[in-house]
């Protein structure tokens, strides 16, 4: 995957998260009852945090293809990617960049 490619693909599922956000809150009724102002709120909120999750976890899975997609060696990666990067049958490649990036850590 291409850089180009990967923004077009993390713009996708961003943008219809934020259109349903903007509907959600452009729908809000103008209620007066303050009872249930409150409960519609507290039920955005968890609609928000579903949608950042989600949001996280698909930004995480592109960016680990992207990365794939890079050509990149293990020991060129930091600690945190190499720990996600473990490819099968690569063991003791894997192995030896992690011991390497431990002994040479900061």
């Amino acid at each position: 995957m291409d850089e180009r490619n990967f923004f077009d693909r993390l713009d996708r599922v961003s943008s219809w998260r934020k259109r349903e956000l903007s509907e959600l809150a452009l729908g809000m009724p103008d209620t007066k009852n303050e009872l249930v102002k409150h409960a519609l709120m507290r039920g955005c909120v968890v609609v928000c945090c579903a949608h950042w999750e989600g949001f996280v976890r698909d930004a995480s899975k592109l960016f680990v293809m992207f990365l794939d997609g890079q050509g990149l060696g293990l020991s060129q990666l930091g600690r945190n990617f190499v720990a996600l990067l473990k490819p099968e049958g690569k063991e003791r490649e894997f192995e030896r960049a992690w011991t390497e990036m431990w002994r040479n850590r900061p």
